[in-house]
């Protein structure tokens, strides 16, 4: 039996940033090997996304979201694992949100991010604004940490190293002399709380150098004993969807991991790496 190999990360038009048919997903998906896939679509409260509502946030319309799910399933169900998440935009002013939302709500798969802080985003360049490179990185992990040990209502961390993709310095490369100890608190936080993180592979697409996080940090949260790992293509069209997911699970065994993670109805399921 040869590797399954499993896209943990996509949005589809339930998403305000993507307009990606759910079936067109699931084509590309099939074509390209997956034997399953997540939908995590996003919800953010405080936003200042430009598709964000009157009250400042990007939810998902639910009931299409299901109408979505429920079609593609009945069309590559028997080709396809299909499953249902969300990535949850997770910031200091929107704990009391977050968990009314998921309070009557249950995902296949949560994936906890951090695209704004203190309501600037940081895809838009505005949390960096006036923020020389290590202060803007250093309140990057300060504000990842906080958020884990706070709202640690996840299954794994979303790209950790999201400061690297869209800062604008002339070098996006992390000092480990700088930053070691503060990842090292991010990544043992996980591991004590029993979250994993994420291999999301759109670094490669969008000119990183690497996919998110990169080798180090990848090496290091298996050193202190890590194991908990989903890849993602983070496609928001059909064909990034399952991009670079092979070459993720060679990058894995390369750091040291048997296993890579997919999860289902909220659980754990290790699928061994060939």
């Amino acid at each position: 039996m040869g590797q399954k190999y499993y896209d943990y990360h996509m949005h589809s038009l339930v998403s305000m940033d993507s307009s990606m048919d759910m079936g067109e997903a699931c084509m590309q998906a099939i074509s390209m090997g997956m034997a399953g896939i997540c939908f995590t679509e996003h919800q953010d409260f405080f936003s200042d996304h430009a598709a964000k509502n009157s009250a400042g946030h990007v939810e998902i319309d639910m009931a299409l979201y299901q109408e979505q799910i429920n079609r593609v399933r009945v069309q590559y169900g028997d080709r396809l694992a299909i499953c249902q998440g969300v990535e949850l935009g997770l910031q200091a002013c929107n704990v009391k949100e977050v968990k009314a939302f998921l309070a009557d709500r249950r995902f296949d798969f949560i994936i906890g991010s951090i695209h704004t802080i203190d309501r600037r985003e940081i895809s838009t360049g505005a949390f960096y604004a006036g923020k020389e490179k290590e202060a803007a990185y250093m309140a990057y992990f300060q504000a990842v940490y906080d958020m884990v040990q706070t709202l640690p209502v996840f299954h794994c961390l979303g790209h950790l190293d999201l400061v690297r993709r869209y800062q604008g310095y002339t070098d996006n490369a992390i000092d480990y002399e700088k930053f070691g100890d503060i990842i090292d608190a991010i990544l043992q936080a996980l591991i004590t709380q029993g979250l994993g993180i994420e291999v999301n592979t759109a670094g490669l697409r969008y000119g990183v150098g690497s996919m998110h996080p990169d080798m180090p940090i990848l090496k290091r949260y298996r050193e202190l004993g890590g194991d908990i790992i989903t890849c993602g293509s983070d496609a928001h069209r059909a064909n990034h969807v399952a991009m670079d997911i092979k070459e993720a699970y060679a990058l894995l065994k390369a750091c040291g991991f048997s296993y890579v993670s997919r999860f289902i109805g909220g659980k754990e399921e290790k699928i061994p790496l060939l």
